[in-house]
């Protein structure tokens, strides 16, 4: 029997990577996107199993359709995240700080889970997975070089929010396992400015999507509430 996946932000590097990752494993596949011009790779993808639907996932209405359009899930990704934008980069110092891109960093990156936790709380099947996607500089005590306020404390939030997920879902949905999971540096549009002189590991967009859902695979309820990284390793908050 088909399981059903819904993946938020299909046409990302890393979400369309995962698209194809789940088709390949025999998924029913929904996926969003918001803008047909930057979408164009995942609208390409011809598969009967592969559902796609516009969505601006930060307007809860939009959420509430979708859902109604969805099927029940036994896995639900967001991959929705942003760290440049608007002529906006990572913070270096105290200097660079301005109230629009926190507010922005937290919109998309921290705000949007909870959202969709409220939205698809009863919309799982027996046994489903609830994953977001986070960093491993959200985590507060790896801190070693400061800087990249904004994402950083987004990002520790999102972590935030997912354990309180986790916890409400272990008093009324048992059987729901919530995961954070760092998918490695990628070569994506998010990242590609920030490559140069990288000397860690980056990854190709289909080697995270295997890395994640191997992840998600390898991990059950006693995992839940837990962020682990692409390689399995279980992260500090």
């Amino acid at each position: 029997m088909k399981k059903n996946a819904l993946i938020i932000s299909g046409n990302g590097g890393i979400g369309l990577a995962l698209v194809k990752k789940l088709l390949q494993e025999n998924f029913s596949v929904v996926a969003t996107y918001r803008s047909e011009k930057k979408s164009k790779d995942l609208i390409s993808l011809k598969n009967e199993n592969l559902k796609l639907k516009e969505c601006d996932p930060l307007k809860e209405d939009d959420l509430i359709k979708l859902k109604k359009q969805c099927p029940k899930l036994d896995l639900l990704i967001n991959c929705v995240g942003t760290l440049e934008f608007d002529g906006y980069t990572p913070e270096k110092s105290l200097r660079d700080i301005d109230l629009k891109q926190l507010e922005k960093y937290f919109l998309i990156n921290s705000f949007l889970t909870p959202l969709i936790g409220k939205v698809f709380r009863e919309h799982f099947n027996k046994n489903s997975k609830f994953v977001v996607l986070s960093a491993k500089v959200g985590s507060i005590e790896d801190n070693r070089l400061g800087g990249w306020y904004g994402y950083r404390a987004s990002k520790a939030a999102l972590n935030m929010f997912l354990k309180n997920i986790h916890i409400e879902f272990k008093r009324s949905r048992k059987d729901i396992c919530v995961l954070s999971i760092h998918p490695g540096t990628t070569e994506t549009n998010l990242s590609q400015n920030f490559l140069e002189n990288f000397n860690l590991k980056v990854h190709k967009p289909h080697e995270s999507a295997n890395n994640i859902y191997n992840v998600i695979y390898s991990k059950g309820l006693s995992e839940s509430g837990k962020f682990f990284s692409w390689d399995g390793e279980e992260l500090p908050w």
